[in-house]
């Protein structure tokens, strides 16, 4: 997974091959990123921090500070930005 994350341009891939992209299916395999790498000496650690910038800078409105997709950022991976900041 985080081989194809990192391939992508937008690091993002579709859930299933050539439907859209569903950024809340990503979003549990960012977390199964972040998990194991809290076992395994930060082995995804550097793909989950670039997602989580990415979200940050370029998914969020710059006015409410909520996402346009879901508002997963200030809910679901609360505790996952606040150990890679």
């Amino acid at each position: 997974m985080s081989r194809r994350i990192k391939a992508s341009d937008i690091l993002n891939c579709p859930t299933y091959p050539g439907e859209y992209i569903y950024v809340s299916d990503l979003l549990v395999a960012i977390v199964a990123l972040s998990e194991y790498s809290k076992y395994y000496n930060g082995k995804y650690s550097a793909i989950v921090n670039q997602w989580i910038h990415k979200a940050q800078t370029e998914w969020l409105d710059k006015n409410t500070g909520l996402s346009f997709i879901v508002i997963f950022i200030t809910v679901t991976t609360v505790t996952i930005m606040q150990k890679y900041k």
